[in-house]
């Protein structure tokens, strides 16, 4: 079911008494950027349809019922909370570890860019690994990130923050055009953390200029699957985006 304001639709996958689980599209904010900033969100998308889910229920009232954001570019599901009781339980389930949220990319081999410290040696054909580091803003205006680890210089890290972040990532064969596509789970989230810690790996996400990825048309980067438990007794649900891009489908050779 889509639903639309101007050029840009979302797919409601999923309409429950408390909460919605809707699909962003690449090219919007999740939410405003800023208390009363005018434009385009989907929240305001989601709003139009369901608008009690604008009203405030966190610590930033212009994001409404939203639980986490994707970055503008990112594409894929999100989880918004009807009303406060379940905004509130299904923020401690995030604060508990108890959201995991899997993003399928398309990569493509580079050198990381300036200020990346080495990457840690894996073992090789490990087709599963886990990524873990702090992070701290990074370049001119602060916009990007970049990790942080023990290794890294004391400057670096006084100015992360105190929290380690941990990508899960496995290889997921390739796409019908031959990309290299990546799963990527987590159950904390940082801004950019996927985007950072895959072009960490050598694997910048194809479409992302920032972070030293192969130029195309979008961000090949979509959250796939969310799995929380419901605000109505717990029951752990797990909501799959059964119409992503072409690109992050895997090509099967038949």
């Amino acid at each position: 079911m889509l639903q639309s304001m101007h050029s840009f639709s979302y797919d409601l996958v999923v309409e429950h008494s408390r909460f919605l689980v809707v699909a962003k599209p690449g090219g919007i904010p999740t939410v405003p950027l800023a208390h009363g900033q005018d434009g385009t969100s989907l929240l305001a998308l989601v709003g139009v349809d369901f608008p009690e889910v604008l009203h405030p229920m966190g610590r930033y009232g212009h994001e409404g019922g939203v639980l986490h954001r994707l970055d503008t570019d990112t594409c894929g599901l999100v989880l918004v909370a009807r009303d406060p009781e379940a905004y509130a339980s299904l923020q401690q389930a995030q604060l508990s570890g108890n959201f995991v949220k899997t993003y399928m990319a398309a990569v493509s081999c580079a050198q990381p860019l300036e200020g990346f410290p080495p990457f840690p040696l894996r073992e090789h054909g490990d087709a599963q690994m886990c990524i873990s580091s702090k992070f701290r803003a990074y370049g001119s205006g602060r916009k990007v990130v970049r990790p942080v680890t023990v290794d890294s210089s004391p400057l670096a890290q006084a100015k992360s923050g105190d929290r380690t972040y941990t990508t899960r990532v496995l290889e997921s064969g390739a796409n019908a055009s031959g990309l290299q596509l990546v799963s990527c789970s987590l159950d904390n989230g940082f801004r950019h953390q996927v985007r950072c810690h895959l072009a960490w790996m050598g694997i910048p996400i194809v479409g992302d200029a920032v972070y030293g990825g192969l130029h195309a048309d979008s961000l090949h980067l979509a959250a796939l699957e969310i799995r929380f438990p419901s605000p109505d007794g717990g029951e752990l649900l797990t909501i799959h985006w059964t119409s992503p891009p072409d690109w992050a489908t895997p090509f099967e050779t038949r």
